[in-house]
């Protein structure tokens, strides 16, 4: 059994263990609570006036003499003294063994500087979650300077901020940093955890400090030398089952009135701590973003065994689908990542959707658009090292653009009947990842800061009650107007600007055209993407109001998100001065921000691949996935030559960000099913397997002990990369944990992050006596999903005898008939099995038609047929299949399938793979091209040069455009001698349940788990 007992003893702070306490004076983020600490009241733990004032003035003295003194460089300057600290301190004594803390520090400036230094050592937070405020008497300090650069020096283990202007002597400050997060190691040294034994042989953990000499600095951001003494307030946030203890008498304590509970079976709630530690801080964030508390006095999370899929937002009861709320073995490094961002987006709807709930469905994206965001949000301040807003882009924005592509899609607000049918049609792409991308867009543009207020505003406005997109807006509007930062274009309202995203459909493509004789000038225009020429005019008239935000090669600003201008949709044409040379890059939406695509000229697009393949911290890893995503898309739509787009691929040689990864995995999966089974597969495969090798080798095969959340997340990606493109230490890694598992499987698992890897290439490095047990493990597993992975690891084999034994055993009835069709199913899904199943039903479509069914073959061939990826593929079997067919019943189904394809070959394979082939050879020195082997009569293939001469793009410049884009304008002046360097745009490619009291939650809630009834649970939501 483990139990838990927290313990903290400090030679100079005490810290606690996990939290049912509420601390007094915590700070959102990005925003000072009033006040940020409350001298008068003292944490509940606290250090209580150790120095009278007069004492203070003398310790000042002190320090000034003796830091004036200082010749080291490791020593801190002298130009700041630290007074106070209110410091809040969650530890996790389970699981990851972390902890997070929040530090708001008053000091003195002895001397005018802008720049903060003090000690920092394996904390992490960002300059996004500090702020700087000038200190007064009243409980309203205000913000003082912003920060425009945070650094760490692992070396001498300082963090040194850098003000937008200086600090003035005499004067005094306080910084709040909000959020921060570090870990409970096992060292002994700075805040750490420790265990102990029972005589009845429990564990017991404990949480402990040891600050001397300079171990303070892994607990808090603090001036760590002796000279610097000040006074602390000390918050220990944990569960009231454990005690925590400092150096100073407990001053108050505070039951929080959320008593939080997850509900599961008795033989899995262990799987639920992870739900315990994220729920609770989940509702804490929530209520500081907002402004608004939750409401409720409790919260319960339910896993469910039989439950669609995901989770239902009922108001302090949220039901989940057993996998999506409980950790299990099973559970990969994604599927832990989604089961906490699902709870956050949950929680997200206890104020949007519960607390304020939509009038109609015609709004889904209020309730939804917004639960989006806060998944990515909230839970990226509590897990700010899984990167979550930058994995924001490949999983909502760019999936959400991909599905805004088609003529037909859906505005965010749009009309909905009262059938269920419609209602549906609604709980989409559309409402969830547009709505929430569009919402970031919305908080960036405005700022922060007045976002959050516009939020309080709307949500304290519309409690209890219902609220339409207009009550958003008209919120946001007034807080927006009082900010005084002409966040918005002169004399338009929010409404106005947002609802040209919120009542259109569609996804904007922004052109950014340089002009290289005044090359700090930008001209951008705009049109809705399309991947073909609309079939109805009408549906491409969409203009926007597009916020610009550019920063440059010099300028490297990733983090201003206030826009530089707007392109109204009235203008044909806006302008920008960027300052950027005519050899250096320009960026535009930094970190996306903005929901839309972007296409550069020829050259800034050289620009930007050169640089990140020079060095790809050049772009923060959100501008990374963002370009990638950009340029292959354009491409495909005809909007970019392929030979400006695949340098980006290259660009992934030296990336280790999982963002990128995700972008570009999507990106080369497209251009995978366009090239497979074609002579150029194997050279697009060459290029993976280089520009994978160095991740791979990064993060290796096997799970390590030192791994942190993202290492795993990237090696979930890039080993099954590096396995399809061939690289033989992954190959051999597959083939080994497979060959052991099938001899041992309880001694030897497989590791759930490669699983389907090792399934899949494991076999395909194997022999037949592999193959053989793997399809006995097949026909003796019960489990259905297991069943059709293994049948499909079966299809992955190198020996297409094997295929075609296999499938021949089925056809000819040595299996029972739903194994067969599973065989078909999953075998299917292999490419390079297509011209197998082709031949088998060529020679034995009798025998199938009576295995499986009259049209079973028909269905059969249809499918091949749609698969194929080469215009001489699909003239070789026409033939044959219309001789064969046109008199039956089943040619509809061919017929269609020939039409699909042909329109498929025409929108892609016709008009970029001899392009896309001829880069591929010449970024290849030597490729060796395998044919595809035919079992039907073979066709001459011309096979490419290996070395073409690829023509450089040079565009050119436009003339000089004498207006540039003043600040916030309510119109541009259109320049008639400045003509679109792509007029057109026009977009060409039409493609295609026990308590576990021995786990205690770590947060400002009371937390339990328990069993569910045996009978049932009975669920109410008083809101949607």
């Amino acid at each position: 059994m483990l139990a838990v007992l927290f313990v903290l003893v400090a030679t100079a702070l005490a810290t606690g263990f996990p939290s049912a306490g509420i601390a007094t004076g915590h700070s959102p983020r990005g925003r000072p609570a009033t006040p940020l600490f409350d001298r008068s009241h003292p944490g509940r733990l606290s250090i209580v006036d150790p120095l009278r004032p007069r004492s203070h003035r003398k310790l000042r003295k002190r320090a000034l003499t003796s830091v004036n003194d200082i010749a080291d460089p490791g020593r801190l300057p002298d130009s700041l003294l630290p007074t106070f600290y209110s410091l809040t301190l969650t530890p996790h004594l389970y699981d990851d063994f972390d902890f997070d803390g929040k530090a708001v520090i008053s000091f003195n400036a002895t001397s005018s500087t802008n720049k903060i230094i003090l000690h920092s050592k394996e904390l992490n937070y960002t300059k996004e979650d500090c702020q700087v405020y000038e200190d007064s008497d009243d409980s309203s300090p205000s913000e003082f300077a912003s920060i425009t650069d945070l650094q760490f020096n692992t070396t001498l283990e300082f963090a040194k901020f850098t003000l937008d202007k200086s600090l003035e002597a005499g004067s005094r400050y306080i910084l709040n940093i909000s959020q921060y997060s570090g870990t409970l190691n096992d060292d002994m040294d700075g805040f750490y955890r420790s265990h102990y034994t029972t005589s009845s042989n429990e564990t017991r953990w404990l949480a402990t400090s040891h600050f001397e000499p300079n171990g303070a600095r892994r607990a808090f951001p603090c001036w760590d030398e002796p000279i610097f003494k000040a006074r602390y307030d000390i918050f220990i946030e944990h569960d009231p089952a454990l005690m925590a203890i400092s150096n100073m008498p407990r001053q108050s304590q505070v039951e929080s009135d959320h008593n939080f509970t997850t509900w599961a079976r008795e033989d899995i709630i262990t799987g639920g701590s992870l739900s315990q530690d994220v729920g609770p801080k989940a509702l804490k964030v929530l209520e500081e973003f907002n402004g608004v508390p939750y409401t409720l006095t409790k919260m319960d999370q339910a896993a469910i065994p039989d439950f669609p899929r995901g989770a239902m937002e009922n108001w302090g009861l949220v039901s989940f689908w057993e996998p999506d709320l409980i950790v299990t073995a099973d559970t990969t490094t994604p599927a832990y990542e989604d089961i906490a961002t699902l709870i956050c987006h949950e929680f997200g709807h206890q104020w949007t959707g519960d607390l304020v709930t939509l009038d109609w469905w015609s709004h889904t994206w209020l309730n939804e658009g917004f639960a989006t965001f806060y998944e990515n949000m909230i839970c990226n301040q509590i897990r700010p090292e899984w990167n979550l807003e930058d994995k924001m882009l490949p999983t909502f924005y760019h999936t959400a653009m991909e599905s805004d592509v088609k003529e037909t899609e859906i505005p965010m607000s749009s009309p909905v009947k009262s059938n269920v049918s419609d209602i549906n049609d609604h709980f989409g792409s559309i409402s969830y990842k547009k709505g929430g991308s569009v919402i970031r867009m919305f908080y960036y543009a405005l700022t922060p800061e007045v976002f959050k207020k516009g939020m309080k505003r709307y949500l304290s406005d519309n409690m209890y009650a219902n609220a339409d997109p207009e009550k958003l807006f008209t919120a946001m509007d007034a807080e927006a107007t009082l900010s005084n930062l002409h966040q918005l274009p002169g004399g338009t309202s929010f409404s106005e600007v947002a609802s040209t995203w919120t009542e259109q459909p569609g996804v904007p493509v922004l052109q950014a055209t340089r002009d290289y004789s005044n090359p700090g000038k930008v001209r951008f225009e705009q049109q809705r993407f399309l991947y073909a020429p609309p079939k109805n005019a009408s549906n491409v008239g969409q203009k926007w109001w597009i916020p610009l935000v550019v920063t440059t090669q010099t300028q490297k600003d990733f983090s201003t998100t206030l826009p530089q201008g707007w392109l109204a949709p009235d203008q044909p044409f806006a302008s920008l001065s960027t300052g950027a040379t005519a050899d250096e890059w320009v960026y535009v939406n930094p970190k996306q921000t903005g929901y839309f695509r972007v296409n550069y000229d020829a050259k800034n697009w050289q620009l930007l691949a050169a640089a990140l393949s020079a060095d790809p911290a050049a772009l923060p890893a959100s501008g990374r996935a963002q370009l990638l995503n950009d340029a292959l898309t354009l491409a495909r739509a005809g909007q970019l030559d392929y030979t400006l787009a695949l340098p980006f691929l290259q660009s992934l040689k030296a990336e280790r960000g999982v963002a990128p990864w995700q972008a570009a995995t999507a990106a080369i999966k497209y251009l995978l099913a366009r090239l497979d089974t074609t002579e150029t597969n194997d050279s697009f495969l060459s290029l993976i397997k280089d520009v994978t090798a160095d991740a791979y080798a990064s993060v290796g095969y096997r799970k390590r002990d030192s791994d942190a959340h993202e290492a795993a997340y990237l090696r979930y990606i890039v080993s099954d990369l590096a396995c399809r493109a061939g690289n033989t230490h992954c190959l051999s890694e597959a083939a080994a944990a497979l060959k052991a598992w099938l001899a041992d499987p309880s001694s030897n698992p497989l590791q759930v992050d490669t699983r389907r890897t090792t399934l899949c290439y494991g076999i395909r490095g194997s022999d037949a006596a592999t193959f053989e047990k793997m399809r006995q493990k097949w026909l003796a597993e019960q489990n259905e999903d297991d069943r059709f992975t293994y049948a499909s690891a079966l299809g992955c084999t190198k020996d297409k005898s094997l295929v075609r034994s296999l499938l021949a055993d089925a056809i000819a009835l040595k299996y029972n008939s739903s194994d067969g069709v599973m065989l078909f199913d999953a075998l299917y899904g292999h490419m390079d099995n297509l011209r197998i199943f082709l031949q088998l039903v060529k020679e034995n479509g009798d025998e199938t038609r009576k295995a499986f069914g009259h049209s079973f073959d028909a269905r059969v061939l249809a499918a091949v047929v749609r698969d194929f990826r080469a215009r001489k593929d699909v003239d070789e079997v026409r033939p044959w299949l219309e001789a064969k067919y046109k008199s039956s019943p089943d040619w509809k189904r061919l017929e269609a399938a020939f039409e699909h394809i042909d329109k498929e070959l025409q929108s892609w394979g016709d008009k970029y793979l001899e392009k896309v082939s001829l880069w591929l050879f010449a970024a290849n020195a030597s490729p060796t091209i395998t044919p595809t082997p035919s079992t039907l009569p073979p066709t001459d293939a011309t096979i490419p040069p290996t070395n073409p001469t690829i023509p450089e793009a040079n565009p050119t410049p436009p003339p000089t455009d004498s207006t540039p884009l003043q600040t916030n304008p309510t119109n541009l002046p259109t320049d008639p001698t400045l003509p679109p360097t792509n007029p057109t745009l026009s977009p060409t490619d039409p493609s295609i349940l026990q308590t576990s009291t021995n786990k205690p939650s770590a947060a400002s809630t009371t937390a339990s788990t328990a069993v569910l009834p045996a009978l049932a649970l009975v669920f109410f939501s008083l809101c949607l």
